[in-house]
């Protein structure tokens, strides 16, 4: 799970770089910007938006940008994997930004004799351009069309396609399954793509998701659509839960009225099964389930209060996607207890999810620590009992906690009084998902590409 943009129009490094700070929440080992004009025109490193792309006065004539913010989940933690990924295949120069990952990736390398070329530690963001040069078409467009037809789920990307010396045709494009968002706006800046819909409104601007399957060719500000056929809606049920900043749509859902209603849904779950703790007072794991926690307490009419605290600040601030040896010194960091919301109190702490159980630990510890008498999680998402293949770094059964284990061993683990799940069947109602229309194998594991 990255974060993507491409610009075509004035400033497109500001805008672009504004656009990358936007959703730096998606990916934070890393970020990069191609740029056209430019000199440089690839700037890229490990760290946040701000630390890497910095005010130049050099590149405000750029008209054409490509960006990713990294979070990786495929290949290993070095420069070339590091997007926009650059290569040139047949005096074609590719320019490719990717979120997701495409299933079965290595079989292709093998299959195409690329050994040499996609080496073993790059990520599946290399085969693209690959894909794309070796495909058949009458002109530039077609072969990009027949191109990532070829190619699995899962993947959105931005891309910029220059042959020789000439323009670059922008490339905005969503698998067939249309598992990883992507969006299009236009206004008085020009034409740009971006990971989230998540932008403030404007009245002079066109916003909207691309469809899945859709590819968007963007030249001289000229837009011009392909729809590939498409194969079954999936949209990831986990952007709606976690990932998604808490604004804006995906899949047509609003995102914070499905966080809402799963708070309000797991309220009725918990009154349905006699688990509702009276003279309790509501805190959020910060902040992903702050809006869960809303809709919580206005169903149950218990006090919301914010009795853990988050350090913005951090280098890494979400600890959900560092890698292990980094997980436990980031949430000593991060979090703090505010003591007069949490001493001698019954806690009803909402969570979005539990994936592998560390951080929920650690924060019932912290709030036993605070003097709080009794703690009980209520998580506003179903038990995540199988691996993500599709581009979220939960990608093995041994790393989850709810694979082979009751809820009760969970919450032993965690160390909760209490422990309460959504059910499958209220996730979908509070989210306003049927099965059929989304991704939801994490959950289920009914994978709708495998």
């Amino acid at each position: 799970m990255c974060g993507i943009c491409a610009v075509s129009g004035e400033n497109a490094y500001l805008v672009s770089r504004a656009l990358l700070t936007r959703i730096n929440h998606r990916g934070q080992e890393g970020a990069g910007l191609f740029v056209h004009p430019g000199n440089p025109s690839l700037i890229k490193a490990k760290g946040l938006v701000n630390e890497v792309l910095k005010d130049d006065d050099k590149l405000s004539t750029a008209r054409i940008a490509v960006g990713q913010v990294r979070y990786p989940t495929q290949g290993a933690l070095v420069p070339e994997n590091i997007q926009p990924i650059v290569k040139t295949i047949d005096n074609v120069t590719y320019i490719i930004a990717h979120n997701g990952e495409i299933v079965g990736f290595r079989d292709l390398v093998k299959q195409w004799n690329l050994e040499n070329e996609i080496l073993s530690h790059y990520s599946d963001s290399h085969i693209i351009p690959f894909a794309i040069a070796r495909a058949q078409g009458s002109n530039l467009e077609a072969k990009v069309i027949s191109g990532l037809s070829e190619l699995h789920p899962s993947w959105s990307l931005c891309m910029a396609v220059i042959v020789q010396n000439k323009k670059p045709l922008l490339v905005f494009a969503r698998d067939q399954y249309g598992i990883k968002p992507l969006s299009i706006t236009r206004n008085h800046l020009g034409v740009f793509a971006l990971s989230e819909n998540s932008l403030p409104s404007n009245n002079v601007q066109e916003t909207r998701e691309l469809n899945a399957g859709e590819i968007i060719f963007v030249n001289n500000d000229k837009i011009r659509s392909h729809q590939l056929p498409q194969k079954i809606e999936a949209a990831c049920i986990f952007e709606h839960i976690y990932f998604h900043f808490p604004k804006g749509q995906f899949s047509g859902i609003d995102i914070i009225k499905a966080r809402h209603n799963l708070g309000q849904q797991l309220a009725l779950e918990e009154r349905e099964k006699n688990m509702t703790i009276s003279e309790s007072t509501v805190l959020y794991a910060p902040d992903s389930a702050h809006i869960a926690a809303v809709g919580y307490s206005e169903e149950t009419n218990l006090p919301l209060r914010p009795g853990i605290i988050r350090r913005h600040y951090q280098s890494n601030p979400r600890g959900f996607m560092a890698k292990p040896e980094k997980r436990a010194s980031i949430l000593e960091a991060k979090y703090e207890v505010i003591p007069e919301y949490v001493k001698d109190k019954k806690i009803i702490l909402i969570d979005d999810s539990i994936v592998r159980g560390n951080a929920s630990r650690y924060l019932v510890n912290l709030l036993r620590g605070g003097g709080a008498t009794e703690i009980h999680l209520r998580i506003a998402s179903s038990r995540i009992e199988h691996p993500c293949i599709y581009g979220i770094d939960h990608k093995t059964y041994e790393e989850l906690k709810a694979h082979g284990r009751t809820t009760e061993e969970i919450r032993d683990f965690i160390g909760a009084d209490s422990l309460l799940y959504l059910t499958v069947e209220g996730m979908y109602k509070a989210i306003g998902l049927s099965p059929k229309e989304s991704c939801n194998a994490c959950f289920t594991g009914n994978y709708p590409f495998k």
